[in-house]
């Protein structure tokens, strides 16, 4: 699904193994967060980046 999609974006493969490595990253850059279950963008211009992005040209 979304793993599939980001793989054909990527030009190695992608696994659960080096998203969680992204992610944990992201969380030691201070750009994500985990409260509880799910992650939070703390980085309010990357977030506001993202959110400007149209979906349909991303894949």
């Amino acid at each position: 699904m979304l793993l599939d999609e980001l793989g054909l974006l990527a030009a190695t493969p992608v696994t659960l193994a080096k998203v969680r490595a992204a992610l944990e990253r992201l969380k030691r850059a201070g750009i994500l967060a985990k409260p509880g279950g799910s992650y939070l963008i703390e980085d309010r211009l990357f977030a506001d980046h993202l959110t400007s992005l149209d979906p349909r040209k991303m894949f």
